[in-house]
């Protein structure tokens, strides 16, 4: 396993990750779990997806 696959791997987990959280996210979004949302945006250090959150919040 070259330099390459490990970091294939790793970047294959951040985006398993990133997929579960947005999953996540959006399942307390549609089961208008609005004060589960504030906790997670308080705790989450994934800004992109806080952002489009927070967007998806203003549109609702």
């Amino acid at each position: 396993m070259g330099k390459d696959d490990s970091s294939n791997g790793k970047r294959e987990r951040e985006f398993d990750n990133y997929r579960d959280e947005i999953e996540h996210v959006l399942d307390l979004f549609f089961h208008e779990e609005y004060e589960e949302i504030e906790h997670w945006r308080e705790s989450t250090d994934m800004r992109a997806l806080k952002a489009f959150v927070e967007a998806v919040m203003e549109v609702e």
